[in-house]
């Protein structure tokens, strides 16, 4: 294999990186204990602004917390004559 060739887990990473810019969210990137805990914060926070804390409403504002608070950095080696 070449270095222009990426590999599959390379592909993986170009699809998660995707994800992230498009959505803001990785689909099935935490387990569901991690999911609980993070429940278990955000769900307070509902409460105090009034809102139901359904599953929905916590998931939709832990994804508005992570895309307030994300910055992503991209770095990429300049190997190769496309990206000269």
């Amino acid at each position: 294999m070449t270095q222009q060739q990426p590999s599959s887990s390379c592909w993986l990473c170009i699809q998660d990186i995707n994800n992230i810019l498009n959505s803001g969210e990785v689909p099935n990137l935490m387990r569901p204990e991690d999911l609980e805990e993070i429940a278990g914060i955000i769900r307070p926070v509902l409460q105090a602004q009034g809102r139901a804390p359904t599953k929905l409403a916590i998931q939709a504002a832990f994804v508005d917390r992570v895309q307030q608070h994300l910055h992503l950095v991209l770095c990429m080696s300049p190997v190769g004559d496309a990206f000269r």
